[in-house]
């Protein structure tokens, strides 16, 4: 852990990308859920109800908002229902498309600004890491290179920083993005239907305890 505390220490040149990469990160995942939820009126058009095949108006005014997975239907159907009233289910549709198609747009354009920002963190840590070993070298005594082996010298430079740039630097990533993953996620799921979370949530320790049994049978095989 020290080790790790004083690789992350290197960080503290990088606070805007590091901003800018959990700016990315958590729109992404923002849009990413936008683009989940945009199936509700896609399959409210190609799916309609006996009331809408026959043009009959199911909603006398806006649905009032609550927070809840049924005012999000029913204010996909309320819409869908005008716009298909007024300009025809084939414009609807199309519609839908040319809004799906943006938001993943978006949501691989911040996605990869966030993947840019996060380069640049880590290829600038794993450049400081070299210049200070590089500056390390210059002060040894000669005394040093004749005990210690070239190759483990050598290997120092290159071999392992380029274990900390893949292992260390990326695990950083992922404790960014998961939390976040996690977070919109469970919110998303509640904001649908608490019900069915509480019980995803319920059965999680049984799914994990499954997947750890037959995991550590696989293992030992």
């Amino acid at each position: 852990m020290k080790g790790i505390g004083k690789i992350l220490s290197y960080l503290k040149g990088y606070k805007k990308y590091a901003v800018l990469n959990v700016f990315g990160n958590t729109l992404s995942i923002l849009f990413g859920v936008f683009s989940i939820s945009m199936l509700i009126p896609f399959l409210f058009v190609l799916f309609p109800s006996k009331d809408s095949l026959d043009k009959q108006i199911i909603f006398t005014s806006k649905p009032v908002f609550h927070f809840s997975g049924t005012w999000l239907s029913d204010i996909s159907k309320y819409y869908m229902q005008i716009l298909s009233n007024e300009y025809g289910i084939q414009y609807v549709l199309i519609l839908l498309c040319v809004c799906f198609v943006l938001i993943m747009l978006f949501k691989n354009a911040f996605r990869y600004l966030a993947a840019y920002n996060m380069a640049t963190i880590r290829n600038g840590v794993i450049k400081d890491l070299r210049n200070e070993i590089y500056d390390k070298i210059l002060i040894l005594p000669l005394s040093y290179y004749s005990a210690e082996r070239k190759g483990d010298i050598m290997a120092r430079m290159t071999n392992d920083l380029t274990e900390i740039e893949w292992s260390v630097m990326q695990s950083l990533e992922m404790i960014t993005v998961n939390p976040l993953n996690i977070l919109v996620i469970i919110v998303t799921l509640i904001f649908l239907s608490p019900q069915l979370t509480l019980l995803a949530i319920f059965l999680l320790p049984v799914t994990g305890f499954l997947i750890a049994k037959v995991g550590g049978t696989l293992r030992k095989s």
